[in-house]
């Protein structure tokens, strides 16, 4: 029957331990030696096997990604504006952009940019104050489509160019709203290069206050009952250059 005697002995500045085994009549000394190295110089063993990840887990993370991805919305930035912004609108927006904090600002939309005032929060779909120049590029498209609501709406010495497409789908909703021109200075007003459809009831596609300018190189469709194409207010300051021109359709 076999017997063994370990024993751990030092040689040569390594410890090593000595496995004999002895088989009983048979004269036979079989040693296995093995080098006891200090653990930080024995090498890191790894599992082969890479851990399986739940099919479960995989799904609720995948799930989680979803839920917290980021709406893809129109963003009109800066946001809030400081005075003298150039300010740029894209994607797709229903809160309404909220410019009345600033002046000066020059918007401009970039693409096929699609902007209405649906959200409860803000009336319109650009809300602007004092200075300031909007221009509705020829791919872009406002959308009115609450009672009472405004694609641009701004108040005295504002300059508005719309070259893409408006649509009123509001009862008394207005396209382009300005107030007043204050200074004389050029250019002031609303202007219409494109198209508007004044569709709600009571709806008027250009608005404008004392002295400032209307004019319209496009189509203005007035659809709705009681609808009216421009809207202006009186000339009081005859030095100030005012006038309504139409070069294009008004139906």
């Amino acid at each position: 029957m076999a017997r063994t005697v370990d024993t751990i002995v030092q040689a040569a500045g390594k410890w090593s331990l000595e496995v004999h085994y002895e088989f009983g009549l048979v004269d036979r000394d079989t040693t296995l030696r093995t080098e006891l190295e200090p653990a930080a110089q024995r090498p890191t063993h790894r599992n082969p096997m890479p851990q399986r990840i739940s099919p479960v887990l995989t799904v609720l993370f995948l799930a989680l990604l979803v839920l917290n991805a980021p709406e893809v919305t129109a963003a009109c930035n800066p946001d809030p504006p400081m005075d003298n912004d150039a300010v740029v609108c894209d994607g797709t927006d229903s809160t309404g952009y909220d410019g009345s904090g600033a002046t000066g600002l020059t918007i401009t939309t970039d693409g096929a940019a699609i902007l209405d005032e649906s959200d409860p929060g803000l009336d319109s779909a650009v809300l602007i104050s004092d200075d300031n120049t909007v221009t509705i590029g020829a791919s872009a498209e406002i959308i009115v489509t609450e009672d009472d609501g405004f694609g641009i709406r701004g108040n005295n010495d504002n300059f508005i160019d719309n070259l893409g497409t408006m649509t009123i789908n509001g009862a008394d909703g207005r396209g382009i709203s300005i107030n007043e021109n204050t200074t004389g200075i050029l250019p002031n007003g609303a202007v219409n290069s494109f198209e508007i459809f004044a569709i709600g009831d009571r709806s008027i596609a250009l608005e404008t206050g004392m002295n400032s300018g209307v004019a319209t190189t496009g189509r203005i469709d007035v659809l709705g009952d009681e609808s009216r194409g421009i809207s202006a207010a009186d000339r009081t300051d005859y030095g100030i250059a005012s006038n309504i021109t139409n070069s294009g359709i008004l139906n």
